[in-house]
């Protein structure tokens, strides 16, 4: 569920607003198919959703650096911070309505459970949709830290072709989001009719395969 749905022109525009466009996320999610199909039957089976997932984070930060953007990893969570330092692009899988307009109430949602880090961002996201608003604008320059307004670009991939979404979550339900401000739905992406899709997994497929948390021993 979405306060805000943008889709056609009106998600160009708002991806323009954010300095994001169809054309560098297009071929990001390009680059990380690719990346995936080097997969091989003898690869662990999380290795082809985790190593897209990689790709991805890799393509998207890489594009978005030649346009000023900056990138971190606080706690080991891989973000593309915007050139006015005031939000961030973080990239998920996502369940079937991903990147769809008929997504039932608590869709879409992302598909594997999520950690400390991605609570605490959506926590600030909900915070600032109660302060400002749903719309979200950047701002007057400021100091990146952990408190920026995140927002996720969420993927999903099918036989014949890629779905994906820019959304900014505002609550979770458990461990996974369930409702976003705004989703902002990029065209389809068809994939190579050569590609063989991989048997699925119940796997972790993203970057929560790896999020842990260390602490010293006493």
């Amino acid at each position: 569920m979405a306060r805000e749905l943008w889709e056609e022109h009106g998600a160009v525009t708002r991806l323009s607003d954010l300095g994001l466009s169809v054309p560098l996320l297009h071929e990001a999610l390009m680059r990380a198919d690719g990346a995936a199909a080097t997969a091989t039957p003898f690869h662990p089976t999380s290795f082809e959703g985790y190593m897209r997932w990689a790709a991805l984070v890799s393509a998207a930060r890489e594009s978005l650096t030649s346009l000023g953007w900056s990138f971190d990893d606080p706690q080991n969570l891989p973000r593309a911070v915007d050139p006015s330092g005031t939000f961030a692009l973080v990239v998920s899988s996502g369940d079937e309505f991903t990147g769809v307009t008929y997504a039932p109430v608590g869709s879409p949602s992302t598909k594997n459970p999520k950690g400390a880090m991605i609570k605490q961002a959506v926590e600030v996201n909900e915070q600032f949709t109660l302060d400002l608003g749903p719309r979200f604008s950047p701002p007057a320059p400021m100091t990146p830290s952990s408190d920026l307004v995140t927002w996720f670009l969420m993927y999903r991939y099918t036989p014949n072709e890629v779905f994906a979404e820019v959304s900014r979550p505002i609550a979770m339900a458990g461990a996974h989001v369930s409702e976003w401000a705004e989703r902002i739905l990029l065209p389809t992406v068809p994939r190579d009719p050569g590609f063989v899709f991989p048997a699925a997994s119940d796997e972790p497929d993203d970057g929560d395969l790896y999020n842990v948390e260390l602490s010293r021993r006493a």
